[in-house]
C-alpha cells in the first residue's frame, strides 16, 4: 500500500516521485489558471 512507502522497490519509488512531481505541476497550472480568470 501507499502507507509502506520505505518497504517499495527503488523502481516504484522512481515512478512515486515521477507521479508526484506531475501531479505538483498541474496543480500549479490550475492553480495559475485560476488565478489568471480570477484578475480578468
Amino acid at each position: 500500500s501507499d502507507i509502506t512507502v520505505n518497504t517499495t522497490p527503488i523502481v516504484d519509488g522512481d515512478s512515486a516521485k515521477q507521479n508526484e512531481i506531475i501531479a505538483q505541476q498541474i496543480l500549479f497550472t490550475q492553480c495559475h489558471r485560476y488565478l489568471e480568470q480570477d484578475s480578468n
